[in-house]
């Protein structure tokens, strides 16, 4: 394969981003959660929703370096905060996103490699939220 990313559509990399999620705390036997939403036209589903202090952080993992949030930006309009993350192939980048319906959000994206570190970023984006767009 030309570009490891795309592997399997993307599950390989979902699988990995699990695996260092559980990997941070070996202490707790928690596991893993997401965010489904199950409509007769539509569904929509959030790869992992983490806890960060009050709030509940979606997490979506996409393989290579672009894709589409619908299910992200399904999430954060049903969210009381502006935040959430997207793992990928990408460089480290803080930005103001709009969902499709014009709720603002703050939206971080990080490499894959960074999983462990998610809880650190996170905190990061809440201190200091980006510029506007």
């Amino acid at each position: 394969m030309e570009d490891l990313h795309s592997f399997y559509q993307g599950i390989l990399a979902e699988h990995i981003v699990g695996q260092e999620l559980l990997a941070v705390d070996m202490r707790t036997s928690r596991k893993l959660s997401f965010w489904v939403r199950e409509k007769k036209q539509s569904n929509a589903e959030v790869d992992y929703i983490i806890q960060s202090g009050q709030y509940l952080i979606p997490i979506e993992v996409k393989a290579g370096k672009t894709g589409s949030l619908r299910s992200l930006h399904q999430f954060v309009e049903r969210s009381a905060h502006p935040f959430a993350v997207r793992l990928n192939a990408r460089p480290v980048e803080k930005v103001k996103a709009v969902t499709p319906n014009g709720k603002p959000y703050d939206l971080l994206s990080l490499p894959y490699f960074l999983s462990a570190k998610l809880q650190n970023y996170i905190e990061w984006l809440m201190e200091k939220p980006p510029a506007n767009i």
